[in-house]
């Protein structure tokens, strides 16, 4: 297991996602990923979800979170994978390249919820999709955080993936004050 301290920046600005700030609706960010070469795919739930390559992946999947239409966060979600080799070595690529991008993370938690996971790449794999895993890597930047972690979402027939999340400080804070006055 490998725990880091967290260290916080102060946000100045909006993190940029693509070199283009993550501000404004969901759909004006949306457009200037078409303009990029991303497609569309759909709208599900205030999410608006457009697929295209990143970061070397050919079917990443971009996905964008707002609330009373502000924009404040973009996940990318990586191929899904069957086996953990895999997806440990998309999820370390990511979490070195971001290392070299933001240098040190504000915290690091790598391990597993049964101790059967450290034996071999199967039963790491087992733990992972049994929801049994939390590896997630986050880092401060100017206006907010990034994040790499390995998801899994749906029941256990479903397979996990690498996800990376770019959280604006301002839109988030923002959002949890416009949800906050409702109470």
């Amino acid at each position: 297991m490998l725990l880091c301290l967290p260290i916080m920046a102060a946000a100045q600005g909006h993190i940029k996602f693509l070199d283009m700030p993550v501000d404004g609706t969901p759909k004006a960010f949306g457009d200037k990923l078409v303009q990029k070469g991303y497609k569309f795919v759909k709208e599900k739930d205030n999410v608006r979800i457009y697929k295209g390559k990143f970061a070397g992946h050919e079917q990443a999947e971009i996905c964008l979170f707002g609330a009373d239409g502000l924009l404040y966060s973009v996940d990318v979600r990586l191929e899904k994978h069957g086996k953990w080799s895999d997806l440990y070595l998309d999820y370390t690529t990511i979490k070195d390249g971001l290392t070299k991008r933001y240098g040190t993370p504000v915290s690091c938690v790598e391990q597993f919820y049964n101790t059967k996971a450290e034996k071999n790449d199967a039963f790491r794999y087992a733990a992972t999709v049994g929801d049994g895993c939390h590896y997630r890597t986050t880092f401060a930047t100017e206006g907010g955080e990034v994040s790499v972690w390995i998801a899994h979402v749906g029941g256990v027939l479903s397979k996990p993936f690498v996800a990376i999340t770019y959280l604006d400080a301002a839109n988030d804070a923002l959002r949890k004050k416009r949800a906050e006055s409702d109470l």
